[in-house]
């Protein structure tokens, strides 16, 4: 009889593993979208950027040759959502400038914006931010 509780409570160690790793896992999302950089120059490369948001925290990865230093790495971002548009707002880090993405919900584009004083300014530049397939 021990052997069975033996091997009962064992499997229910097991069960309780994979029902705590599927909730990890169903508590993070990921998201991306194409992503036009460009450099001093004026030179375009294409690349992306990727969300992950798990347990109420952003992360941003920027994927495109020549980045800056401020957007090297994985990015702290704060996540704003509406029914039309989210918005991915960077943590400022490197004596950075505060820049926000603001991202059609509908797969039709969107902006990069820089905070200037109060206000936030669309860069004036085609970032291409479209879903990734």
């Amino acid at each position: 009889m021990k052997g069975v509780v033996h091997r009962v409570a064992r499997w229910s160690s097991v069960a309780v593993i994979i029902v705590a790793f599927h909730l990890a896992a169903s508590n993070a999302t990921a998201q991306s979208w194409t992503y036009q950089s460009y450099d001093q120059v004026g030179s375009s490369f294409a690349g992306y950027i990727t969300l992950e948001e798990k347990d109420g925290v952003g992360i941003l990865t920027m994927t495109a040759p020549r980045l800056d230093l401020c957007y090297q790495g994985d990015l702290k971002v704060t996540v704003t959502k509406t029914d039309a548009t989210t918005v991915i707002t960077l943590v400022p880090h490197l004596n950075c400038p505060e820049v926000r993405f603001v991202i059609n919900n509908d797969g039709t584009g969107g902006r990069r914006e820089v905070k200037r004083g109060e206000d936030w300014v669309w860069d004036r530049t085609d970032r291409r931010l479209t879903p990734r397939k």
